[in-house]
């Protein structure tokens, strides 16, 4: 009778083969008596990403995430081997493999979520960390009692105690448990989960209101007016990328990959035309007409042409010193802290701000339909939010009334 317990071991490219993308599959080596079965994880990287001394992804995006998922495969043959060797002693690598077999896809909805996520080719890079960090903390949190016979209203209140007690604010919780309900609402789909057993769509979570922030006027002229050495054309880089934002409304995601194929010319000038990739919609915006500057010309436009490329790069490419790669929206963001001091300019400074004071700016000049459809709104109350009624605005707007009774 062997009591000898089934190794396992990571292993990258087994067959030497990569595939169409130049991806290699990492799979789980279960060894046992001279017998050895492979276990497909689902996961595929480029070979730089492997270290065959740590038997681990790294210096990868998303090294952390992936790491977990193959360290959750282990541990989910682990437990299949402990409860079958009480039963059966004898219990083998083949053993092992008809027992996953044999169980429900995606019995884990963890693994289930985790694995639809790497199919989900429509998935932004940004979206998809996203909903990796709140399937995997709620892996790390279930450790493995997350089958979805499982799943129950008592598992789901106590996830939400564990990410209170971690610290984590309610709109982070709420983005955590609205990721979670889109994947079990997945599996109903899939046959893997009933609908009247599905605990998510009953955990409320009530995000605290949160203060969307946009330039004033005179912030805005000061960053204009912002001076750079040669050896800060990086920083002058990101301050025009921000520039951008706050002149066309553009996510980061989209400002940031703005390129040749995307500008457009027309009788009136230059047009941006793309499909955004947060809400894979079709933005068109007519740049002559945004921001236009005392002599009637448009500042966007002033920012295309000056950062103009022939071939299909990024304009906005060359915001890492000595770079030739995109820099990511934490890097900005980093370094827009920098621009902010050097402007003297009292708004902290991110991303969002940018796209924030473009829709705080025009929510007074336009009719709010128009700005909605600016900023790809599917619904006008997201719109309204930026109008925030301040003492100087009700004032500026009183003082327009010509006829009263």
């Amino acid at each position: 009778m062997s009591k000898k317990a089934i190794k396992y071991t990571p292993v990258y490219n087994r067959k030497k083969r990569l595939n169409k993308d130049g991806n290699g599959l990492v799979q789980i080596e279960a060894l046992k008596d001279a017998a050895r079965v492979y276990f497909s994880t689902g996961i595929y990287v480029k070979p730089i990403y492997w270290d065959s001394a740590r038997l681990q992804i790294v210096k990868h995006n998303d090294s952390y995430n992936l790491n977990n998922r193959i360290i959750q495969f282990i541990e989910q043959c682990k437990d299949i081997e402990h409860k079958r060797n009480r039963t059966n002693p004898e219990f083998s690598v083949y053993d092992l493999k008809q027992a996953i077999e044999n169980a429900a896809a995606g019995e884990s909805f963890t693994v289930f979520a985790l694995a639809l996520i790497e199919k989900q080719k429509n998935l932004s890079e940004a979206t998809a960390v996203k909903y990796k960090k709140a399937i995997t903390t709620f892996g790390e949190f279930a450790k493995h009692n997350d089958s979805f016979v499982q799943l129950s209203n008592k598992l789901i209140d106590e996830f939400d105690y564990y990410l209170i007690d971690r610290g984590l604010i309610p709109s982070t919780r709420k983005l955590y448990f609205k990721t979670l309900s889109k994947y079990a609402r997945l599996a109903v789909r899939h046959g893997l989960l009933e609908h009247n057993k599905n605990p998510f769509p009953d955990k409320k979570i009530v995000a605290e209101k949160t203060t969307r922030y946009s330039l004033t006027d005179a912030e805005l002229q000061q960053l204009e007016a912002l001076q750079f050495s040669p050896a800060q054309y990086h920083l002058e880089v990101i301050r025009d990328l921000f520039l951008m934002q706050c002149y066309t409304g553009l996510r980061f995601s989209d400002a940031s990959r703005l390129s040749k194929g995307h500008i457009h010319k027309t009788n009136e000038g230059l047009e941006i035309r793309m499909i955004s990739e947060k809400e894979n919609k079709t933005v068109s915006l007519p740049l002559a007409y945004l921001f236009r500057d005392k002599c009637k010309q448009s500042r966007p436009e002033r920012l295309i042409k000056k950062y103009w490329r022939n071939d299909n790069k990024p304009l906005f490419l060359s915001m890492k010193p000595q770079k030739t790669t995109n820099a990511n929206n934490q890097y900005v963001n980093r370094q827009l802290k920098d621009i902010q001091v050097m402007a003297g300019v009292q708004t902290t400074l991110t991303n969002h701000v940018g796209r924030h004071t473009f829709a705080t700016y025009l929510v007074w000049r336009v009719p709010l339909p128009v700005v909605q459809e600016l900023l790809q709104h599917s619904k006008v109350e997201t719109t309204m939010i930026y109008i925030h009624v301040g003492t100087d605005k009700v004032k500026e707007h009183l003082k327009r009334i010509t006829d009263w009774i």
